[in-house]
């Protein structure tokens, strides 16, 4: 019986889920962080030092989470689709308004940061998009087939 291709994942389900839950434990902490902000400009008009504190962890996270996807071999400016989906997690993170009713840019970013590089290390038509912008750069790793030498 003939056996599929094995996929090696760069980034594991254990792995994924940590990021994932990183992402949403931050975005919590950032959304909770905004309501004091607002809160505090309608009592005190202090709003302003929570924008800093979000903006400082913003710029905080987007260095962690672009330092962890390199480590795991999954670079964020290797694809257009990969560089979108970051940036808009990221300006999407900076809107006031978004980020008050709870929009979690990072968690939807890393979920779909964790897809896109699933996919391609499946080889997936997300994966072959990315093999057609960029032919030279190997994406994902396939172990060999039982025989085939």
């Amino acid at each position: 019986m003939a056996r599929k291709d094995e996929v090696k994942y760069r980034i594991t389900k254990v792995t994924g889920v940590v990021m994932i839950a990183t992402a949403f434990v931050y975005d919590l902490w950032e959304l909770v962080l905004d309501w004091l902000g607002n809160l505090l400009v309608a009592v005190f008009g202090a709003g302003l030092f929570f924008y800093a504190i979000n903006l400082c962890g913003s710029i905080f996270i987007a260095f962690l989470f672009w330092t962890w996807f390199n480590i795991k071999g999954v670079p964020i400016f290797e694809s257009p689709k990969k560089f979108l989906t970051s940036t808009i997690a990221g300006i999407g993170e900076q809107i006031p308004i978004l980020d008050s009713i709870g929009f979690f840019g990072w968690t939807v970013g890393v979920i779909l940061l964790v897809a896109i590089s699933r996919s391609e290390d499946r080889g997936g038509i997300v994966g072959e998009l990315g093999k057609s912008i960029n032919p030279k750069k190997s994406v994902g790793k396939k172990l060999a087939k039982k025989g085939n030498g």
